[in-house]
């Protein structure tokens, strides 16, 4: 069974359309790099983060690294979906320290009209599975209870 989440509207001011978040109960895991420094690609190792909430405007996500929050930074996170490894890039607008060893940060996903619209499918589609309790094999739910532990495993 899919652990239960929560739809949320959320408007953002300096657009005229309407993006949703669906937070989460359990974590989405995501392996998490570098994608651009400067708009030149770079190839960096992977690192865990556990995803709290996600949309088609963006995610927000914890790590036991602390990133920058700069727009010349791109991070691509790969996460599976409906049973497919799906990747997101994005940039660090917020970032804040929860407690000692991890920080949680917002990410703004900068596409286009087009790649909006199928992310909005995905996630509406990840909204409907929640809602139903479908199976959570379909996802990658974070099953490790402390948090912690789950982000200092090694990303493979």
């Amino acid at each position: 069974m899919i652990p239960r989440g929560i739809c949320e509207m959320i408007i953002k001011q300096n657009q005229k359309r309407i993006l949703f978040r669906i937070r989460l109960d359990v974590p989405l895991c995501s392996k998490i790099s570098i994608h651009m420094i400067k708009n030149k690609e770079v190839k960096t190792k992977e690192t865990n983060g556990c995803i709290r909430d996600i949309g088609p405007g963006g995610l927000c996500f914890c790590s036991h690294l602390e990133f920058p929050a700069r727009e010349n930074i791109i991070l691509n996170f790969t996460i599976v979906l409906l049973k497919r490894n799906v990747n997101f890039q994005g940039r660090i607008v917020r970032g804040k320290k929860l407690d000692e060893n991890i920080w949680e940060y917002g990410v703004y996903f900068d596409v286009d009209e087009m790649t909006r619209l199928k992310y909005m499918r995905l996630f509406n589609q990840l909204s409907i599975n929640i809602i139903k309790r479908k199976s959570v094999l379909l996802y990658s739910f974070c099953m490790n209870k402390n948090k912690e532990n789950c982000l200092k495993i090694k990303a493979s």
